[in-house]
C-alpha cells in the first residue's frame, strides 16, 4: 500500500501529462456549445448562460450562426443511438450453477439498462466522442453505478494506454461541492467504517457546509486499492478492490471508453468536429461577408432626371437613396434599380461548404435537416438512400454496441464478489457477483436487440399476426408480444393464462414442482409443455430438467383424461412409446 504523499505525486503527474488536451476541448466545447462565439471553461459550474448569438462587430445588429458541426453531430448521435442493445448472458450449455448465474445476472442487467439509463449515458458518451474525441462510462464499485464522466475528468497515463498496461487511473471532478460528499461518506456504510479524518471533515462541513474542492478517486490498478482525496486531503482509508486482473496481471480499469475513431496512437484521437473545423471556418467567414452585405447594401437607388419638377426629399422614405442625373429629351420619368447587396457566387459557395461538411460527416440533408433529396419520390427510394448513408457509420454503430455489451462485462469484472445480484426474495435462487464470475469462463455476454419486433404498433400487429400465421406463435403467446399500452387492461387478461402456463413449466422443470390451481389451461399447459420438452432435448439439455418435464406432462394428460377430453397430442416430432411405456420413453 502506498503512502499519501506519493499518491498525491502522482495525482500531479497524471494531471500535467492529460491537460494538453484541454486548449483542444475548450475550442470544440464552444464550437459545439456557441459556434464559437465564446470562450467558456471546462471546468467552471459558474459560466454565463451558453450564448448562440452575439453583437456583430461594429454593427447593431446580430451575427448570423450556421453551426454546422453542432447539426453534424446531434444527427449523428440521433441515428445511432436507435440502436437498442441488450448484453444478453449465454451460458452456452455449462451447468446448473453457470445457467443460474446467467439468469440472475441477465434479470440484474435488465433493470439496469432503465435504472441506470444506460441507453441515454451510452448516446451522452458517443456524443463527447464525436465532440472531444472519446467518451467515457465510470462503473463505480463502491456506490455501484455507472455514470458518464466527461473527458477532461478521466486521467491516465498516455504511454501505459497506448501499450494497454494502464496500472493507474483517477476521476478528478472540479468544484465538487462538499454537502454532495457529506451524502457520499455517511449514507454508505463502507466509507462509514473506514472513513479516517472525520474531525477533519467534521470541521470544515461546520465552518463552511456549501465549500468546493478537487474531489479525486485515484485507482492503483496493480497493488489494488481504491484512493479518496478532497482537495489535497485524503478523506478515508484506502479501500481493497476485487478486480478480475488481466492477462498482464494488472487489475481492469473500472472505466469504459468509446472513440469515433481510435486513436492511431497515443492517447488522443480525432473528433468529428476536428474533422469539419475548417470547413466551419469557412462557413463563419461567408456568414459574415453575408452579415456585412446585406446591413450595408441600399435597398433601391432611384434616379430623377433634371428638370423632372420632383425633388429628391418627396421620394427618399429610408429605404431608398435619390440621385438627380441628366437625361435625354425622352427621358421624364423616375427610374428605380435594386442592386443585390452581394454576388450570387458567394450564396452558391456557402451552400457547396455546408453540403460538403454533410458529406465529409457521411449524413444527408435528409437527416441533418428532414429535406428530401430532389429525384427521390418513392419510399423504396428513400429507404434505399437511408441505407447507404447507415454504412457510413457502420463501424461507429458496431463501436457502440460494444460498448453497451463491455458495460455489462466489465461490471462482472470490477463488482465486489461478495454482494448479492438481487434482492433477498423467498422464491428466488441467492447468488452472489463471486458465482457469475467463477463461471465466466462457462458462459458468453453477447449482443441481443432489445426486440425484434417492429416499435411501430400498426407493424407490429402485422409482424405477430405473419407469425401466428405461420405457425411459429400461437394466439396465446401471440396475445403476450402484442401489448400496446393503451391495451394493457385488456391483454393482461388475455395472456394470463400463458403467463400462468410460463410459470408452471418453469416451475416444474427447475424445482420439480407439478402443482398447479385448477384453472390452469390444461390444454395449452399440455401444447407448452411438449414444446418446452422438445426444447430440452434438442438443447442436450440436463436429463433432470427434461424428465422433469416430462412428469409434468404425464400429469397433465392424466389429467384431462379424467375430464373426459379427447386423448393428447403426442410429444412433437417424438416416435409414439409404446403402451404402457412412460411419455418419451425415458425410465
Amino acid at each position: 500500500m502506498r503512502d499519501e504523499q506519493d499518491i498525491a505525486t502522482d495525482i500531479q503527474w497524471l494531471g500535467s501529462h492529460c491537460r494538453v488536451r484541454d486548449s483542444k476541448y475548450i475550442r470544440n466545447l464552444n464550437r459545439y456549445n456557441n459556434n464559437g462565439a465564446r470562450r467558456e471553461d471546462l471546468r467552471s459550474a459558474y459560466a454565463a448562460p451558453q450564448a448562440y448569438v452575439i453583437s456583430a462587430q461594429g454593427t447593431d445588429g446580430v451575427q448570423t450562426q450556421l453551426n454546422v458541426c453542432r447539426s453534424a453531430v446531434d444527427t449523428v448521435v440521433s441515428k445511432i443511438s436507435q440502436a437498442t442493445v441488450r448484453p444478453f448472458f449465454s451460458p452456452n450449455g455449462g451447468d446448473y450453477e453457470t445457467r443460474k448465474a446467467c439468469k440472475a445476472a441477465q434479470e440484474w442487467f435488465d433493470a439496469m439498462l432503465d435504472d441506470f439509463k444506460l441507453h441515454t449515458k451510452a448516446s451522452l458518451a458517443m456524443r463527447d466522442a464525436l465532440i472531444f474525441d472519446v467518451g467515457h462510462l465510470y462503473i463505480d464499485p463502491v456506490y455501484k453505478t455507472i455514470e458518464k464522466i466527461n473527458p477532461w475528468e478521466y486521467y491516465a497515463d498516455p504511454g501505459e494506454v497506448y501499450h494497454d498496461r494502464v496500472s493507474r487511473c483517477m476521476i478528478q471532478r472540479w468544484q465538487y461541492p462538499l454537502i454532495a460528499l457529506k451524502d457520499r461518506i455517511t449514507n454508505d456504510d463502507l466509507l462509514k467504517k473506514l472513513e479516517k479524518k472525520s474531525g477533519w471533515f467534521s470541521s470544515l462541513f461546520k465552518l463552511n457546509r456549501y465549500s468546493k474542492d478537487t474531489y479525486t478517486i485515484y485507482y492503483d490498478l496493480e497493488e489494488g486499492f481504491r484512493y479518496e482525496f478532497f482537495g489535497v486531503t485524503q478523506i478515508c482509508d484506502p479501500i481493497p478492490l476485487e478486480f478480475d486482473r488481466g492477462e498482464s496481471g494488472l487489475m481492469k480499469e473500472p472505466v469504459l471508453h468509446i472513440y469515433l475513431d481510435k486513436p492511431v496512437r497515443g492517447f488522443f484521437g480525432v473528433s468529428l468536429i476536428d474533422l469539419l473545423y475548417p470547413i466551419q471556418r469557412q462557413i463563419d467567414e461567408l456568414t459574415r461577408r453575408l452579415d456585412a452585405a446585406t446591413r450595408n447594401a441600399i435597398f433601391n437607388i432611384v434616379f430623377v432626371p433634371r428638370g423632372s419638377g420632383l425633388k429628391g426629399s418627396d421620394l427618399e422614405n429610408g429605404a431608398a437613396k435619390v440621385y438627380t442625373i441628366d437625361s435625354g429629351p425622352d427621358s421624364g420619368a423616375p427610374t428605380v434599380l435594386t442592386p443585390p447587396a452581394i454576388h450570387p457566387q458567394f450564396i452558391e459557395l456557402l451552400k457547396m461548404y455546408i453540403e460538403q461538411a454533410y458529406q465529409l460527416a457521411g449524413i444527408s440533408q435528409l437527416s441533418a435537416q428532414s429535406k428530401k433529396p430532389s429525384g427521390l419520390d418513392s419510399g423504396v427510394a428513400l429507404q434505399t438512400f437511408e441505407d447507404i448513408e447507415s454504412e457510413r457509420w457502420n463501424t461507429q454503430l458496431q463501436n457502440y454496441v460494444h460498448f453497451l455489451v463491455d458495460v455489462a462485462r466489465r461490471c462482472v469484472e470490477v463488482w465486489p464478489g461478495n454482494d448479492q445480484i438481487l434482492p433477498n426474495e423467498k422464491t428466488r435462487a441467492k447468488v452472489k457477483w463471486s458465482d457469475v464470475k467463477k463461471a465466466k469462463e462457462k458462459f458468453t455476454i453477447q449482443f441481443s436487440a432489445a426486440s425484434a419486433l417492429s416499435r411501430d404498433p400498426s407493424t407490429k400487429l402485422e409482424q405477430i399476426q405473419q407469425l401466428m400465421t405461420m405457425g411459429y406463435v400461437d394466439q396465446d403467446m401471440g396475445a403476450s408480444l402484442l401489448q400496446l399500452p393503451d391495451l394493457n387492461g385488456a391483454y393482461s387478461l388475455a395472456t394470463s393464462a400463458y403467463d400462468y402456463v410460463s410459470k408452471i413449466i418453469e416451475r416444474a422443470v427447475e424445482k420439480g414442482d407439478f402443482d398447479y390451481v385448477e384453472t390452469a389451461n390444461l390444454n395449452l399447459l399440455e401444447r407448452e409443455a411438449i414444446k418446452k420438452i422438445n426444447q430440452l432435448e434438442a438443447a442436450d439439455d440436463d436429463r433432470k430438467f427434461i424428465n422433469n418435464a416430462i412428469k409434468l406432462l404425464e400429469k397433465v394428460r392424466a389429467d384431462l383424461e379424467l375430464m373426459g377430453t379427447t386423448p393428447p397430442a403426442q410429444v412433437e416430432q417424438q416416435p409414439q412409446p409404446p403402451t404402457g411405456a412412460p411419455i418419451g420413453g425415458v425410465m
